[in-house]
């Protein structure tokens, strides 16, 4: 089951930095869009297909208009430090969907995860959508195990510090 808004304002320290308490919301806890955006760019193989963007330039007042019909990557604002006895899921926020947003079903951070997170992200409209960093975007819902698992996260994406591509090994 999720943990409500008491559970969470005891657990926002560890699992977020910064933390703003006004996020908090009654079953999840609002993130931000981050920094750096990795848009899809077929015609750039040079990166990967991905065109970086530096939304640290843009602001509320001065957004970047992210184009229509669009994929990209983007970071969480906020590092995430999932504790060993929980998991998180990332939900988009419906005010966002509402706009125009849609966001892909990968959210998930298990125990013993730490980074910052990377959203899929895709403008549904045929208009651009105006983006910058922290904007609540998404939320984290966080679920209590009823015990510790015998093994952590210890992943490719383990500590990431800003938006990564996918990575790709035999195993995956």
């Amino acid at each position: 089951m999720p943990l409500n808004d008491v559970e969470l304002r005891t657990l926002h320290n560890t699992l977020l930095n910064p933390t703003i308490s006004e996020h908090v919301n009654p079953a999840s806890i609002d993130i931000c869009i981050g920094n750096k955006l990795l848009i899809d760019d077929c015609l750039s193989s040079a990166t990967g297909h991905f065109r970086e963007v530096d939304l640290s330039k843009h602001s509320h007042s001065n957004p970047y208009l992210f184009p229509p019909k669009t994929f990209a990557l983007v970071d969480t604002w906020e590092w995430i430090t999932v504790p060993n006895n929980c998991c998180v899921e990332l939900k988009l926020k419906s005010s966002r969907a509402r706009e125009g947003w849609n966001h892909a079903i990968a959210g998930w951070f298990d125990p013993g995860w730490s980074g910052r997170g990377t959203m899929e992200i895709y403008n549904l409209r045929s208009i651009p959508i105006p983006v910058y960093p922290r904007l609540r975007f998404a939320q984290l819902v966080v679920y209590r195990m009823t015990s510790e698992p015998s093994k952590l996260y210890n992943g490719c994406y383990q500590n990431a510090i800003t938006v990564e591509a996918a990575k790709h090994s035999p195993n995956r």
